[in-house]
C-alpha cells in the first residue's frame, strides 16, 4: 500500500536542505504558538478549538507542505474537462456521424482559436491553422462519468446559492507602465479570488530579516507570501486552468481493480483513510492508484485515472515561488517563475518601469 505521506517526504528530501529547514522552522513557529495556546486556553486557544472540542496537535513539516500542496496544487492546477468533452464528443457522433460529428466538435470546442487574448502571446502559437478533425473512439459509459462528476458540482452551486453566495469567481490582476500613470511609477493591482470561509483564508504579512524583505499577503499556514512586494519588485498570480492533468481510461481486468497495460495486468496500488466521526462510527475509505496516478471513477469495464504533469513536482514549485519573492530583477523573477510546475499567470511590476 501507499501512503500520501510517504510521498509528501520524499518530496520534502527533494529539496536543498535550506528549503527542508525553512519548512520545519516554519512548523516549529506553529509548534510554539500551540504550546503558547494550551498553557493558557481562555485566552489565546481560538474559539473553535473550545466550539468542536478539540486540541491542536504539533506540526511536522509535512504538515506545513501538504497545505501547500492541497491548495496550490490539488485545488488550482488538478482540474479536467476531458471527460465532459468526451461526453460531449459521444454525443454528436452519435447523434450525426462519425465525421459530421466531429466537426462539430470542432466547431464547439476548437483546440486554436487564433485571435483570443493569452496571457504570453507567442506569434508561432496563435497563428497556426487548427488541426483536421479526427474521429475518435470514446470508451463506452463516459456520459455516466461526466454526469457524476457535474452532480459533484452542481450540489457545491446549491449550496452557495442556497448561503446566497456567488457560484462562480475569477480572480483579476492589472499593471500599468510609469508612462500611464500620474505618479511616473508603474502600478500593480492583484484581485485573487480564493472564495469564502470562516476564518478568512488570507492573512497580511510582513517578513524582515533571514534574507527576507517582503510585504504582502498569503492564506494561512503558507510558508511563502503568495501576493507582495519585496521593495524592488511587485508580483501577484491568478489560476492558469492549463492543461496540466489528463485523464485515462483503464481496460480492466478481473475485477476494478486490475488493468491491462502494455500487454500486462496489473493492480491498482491501495491505501485505506479512516476518517473518525465525533459521536459516531469511524468510516473507512479505500483509495486507489494506477501507474498514471490517482483513480477517481469507474464505469462499464473501465476505470478513470488522472495523470497529472507536476505530479511529485508541487514542493519544487515552493522552491521556485519563495526564489522569485527574493528577486530584485526581470531577469532573476522569471528565471525563478519559470520553474513552478504549476499552472499559474503571475502579474509583475518593478520600481525599473518593467510591468508584465
Amino acid at each position: 500500500s501507499y501512503t500520501p505521506l510517504n510521498e509528501v517526504w520524499q518530496e520534502i528530501l527533494s529539496l536543498p536542505p535550506e528549503y527542508q529547514a525553512l519548512l520545519q522552522a516554519f512548523a516549529g513557529g506553529i509548534n510554539l504558538e500551540i504550546e503558547e495556546a494550551l498553557a493558557d486556553p481562555n485566552e489565546k486557544l481560538p474559539y473553535e478549538f473550545h466550539q468542536s472540542q478539540v486540541a491542536p496537535q504539533p506540526w511536522t513539516a509535512a504538515d506545513v507542505a501538504q497545505v501547500w500542496m492541497g491548495m496550490m496544487a490539488n485545488r488550482f492546477s488538478d482540474r479536467s474537462a476531458e471527460p465532459s468533452n468526451a461526453a460531449r464528443y459521444s454525443y454528436l457522433v452519435d447523434h450525426f456521424g462519425p465525421e459530421d460529428g466531429a466537426a462539430l466538435f470542432d466547431d464547439l470546442l476548437p483546440l486554436n482559436v487564433p485571435d483570443t487574448p493569452v496571457t504570453c502571446p507567442d506569434v508561432a502559437a496563435t497563428s497556426a491553422p487548427p488541426p483536421p478533425s479526427t474521429v475518435h473512439a470514446v470508451p463506452a459509459g463516459v456520459g455516466r462519468v461526466a454526469a457524476r462528476d457535474e452532480a459533484r458540482r452542481e450540489l457545491v452551486d446549491r449550496v452557495l446559492t442556497s448561503l446566497g453566495l456567488p457560484t462562480r469567481l475569477g480572480s483579476q490582476m492589472w499593471m500599468a507602465g510609469g508612462a500611464r500613470t500620474e505618479g511616473s511609477l508603474g502600478l500593480l493591482l492583484g484581485g485573487p479570488q480564493m472564495g469564502f470561509t470562516v476564518p478568512g483564508v488570507f492573512h497580511e504579512v510582513g517578513l524582515h530579516g533571514a534574507g527576507f524583505d517582503v510585504v504582502g499577503s498569503t492564506p494561512a499556514g503558507f510558508p511563502v507570501v503568495l501576493f507582495g512586494h519585496n521593495g524592488t519588485i511587485a508580483w501577484t498570480s491568478t489560476s492558469g486552468l492549463g492543461n496540466s492533468t489528463d485523464v485515462f481510461t483503464l481496460e480492466l481486468e478481473g475485477d476494478n481493480y486490475h488493468y491491462w497495460h502494455d500487454g500486462k495486468v496489473l493492480e491498482m496500488e491501495r491505501r485505506t483513510e479512516t476518517i473518525q466521526v465525533r459521536g459516531g462510527t469511524p468510516v473507512s475509505v479505500d483509495f486507489y492508484r494506477s501507474l498514471y496516478g490517482p483513480v477517481f471513477d469507474w464505469e462499464g469495464g473501465s476505470a478513470y485515472t488522472k495523470q497529472r504533469a507536476w505530479e511529485r513536482l508541487s514542493l519544487s514549485s515552493w522552491e521556485a515561488w519563495l526564489d522569485a519573492t527574493r528577486a530584485t530583477t526581470f531577469e532573476a523573477f522569471s528565471l525563478a517563475a519559470s520553474s513552478v510546475a504549476l499552472s499559474i499567470n503571475w502579474g509583475y511590476a518593478d520600481r525599473s518601469d518593467n510591468i508584465g
